[in-house]
């Protein structure tokens, strides 16, 4: 069941990313990168790492109760706040992880031959809300084996989402019906 509902949840956030850089390309035609690299700057919520080369930059809100497309007796789900940086660099794949790894707290991480995702959900700086802040590394040449301290092209992406929170219980399980919603 564990490894069920962290296979999905891999997916989905692999597919919103899909769909924010496709936004954020969208953006680049009247942006350009130089905006994007600003704008991530200013708005990342973790530090990039050195030299960062930022090559798309999306942020989203979605004000408004979710609830009217969902039916009234769903819970408040808004305001989400979504910011989406993608990265294109030629860094070591270690030492990049491990900069990700340092700055965001309380991380489950999980690094492969080809790939790397760190990620936590804590509590937001905005009272009642939470974030869930996920990265993920992934080499572009998927020849190259082993986490080595070479130079070398990786894609990274940076999404973080902040939406309403919950207070889990002590027998909290991911996809249960423990835990309740905080209102604002």
């Amino acid at each position: 069941m564990e490894d069920d509902w962290a296979d999905f949840l891999g997916e989905t956030l692999w597919t919103l990313c899909t769909r924010l850089q496709a936004a954020a390309e969208a953006e680049l035609t009247t942006q350009g990168t130089d905006t994007a690299a600003n704008l991530a700057e200013h708005y990342a919520p973790i530090p990039l790492h050195e030299d960062a080369r930022v090559v798309a930059f999306h942020q989203a809100s979605l004000p408004g109760p979710l609830a009217e497309w969902s039916g009234a007796d769903a819970p408040k789900l808004d305001p989400v706040r979504i910011t989406y940086i993608r990265m294109v660099d030629n860094v070591p794949l270690r030492r990049t992880f491990s900069h990700y790894a340092r700055h965001v707290p309380d991380s489950a991480a999980y690094i492969s031959e080809v790939t790397g995702w760190i990620g936590n959900l804590t509590p937001s700086e905005t009272p009642g809300m939470v974030r869930s802040l996920d990265v993920f590394i992934t080499r572009i040449d998927k020849a190259i084996f082993g986490v080595t301290d070479a130079d070398e092209r990786l894609v990274i992406q940076v999404l973080c989402i902040e939406c309403p929170g919950f207070e889990p219980e002590s027998d909290f399980e991911p996809g249960g019906n423990s835990g309740t919603l905080t209102e604002n």
